[in-house]
């Protein structure tokens, strides 16, 4: 009964993990492409 309890709540973890993710981890690798295209953008002025 406890390992039943136990799986469910890792479901639960896994579903609410996988809704928190989603947006955030489009948004991260949106942010990372910015910084990379700045990044970039400073190095060609600089030269």
């Amino acid at each position: 009964n406890t390992v039943k309890k136990t799986q469910q709540f890792l479901d639960q973890a896994e579903k609410i993990m996988n809704l928190i993710s989603g947006p955030w981890h489009n948004i991260y690798r949106d942010i990372i492409e910015k910084k990379e295209g700045l990044e970039g953008l400073l190095e060609t002025l600089h030269i």
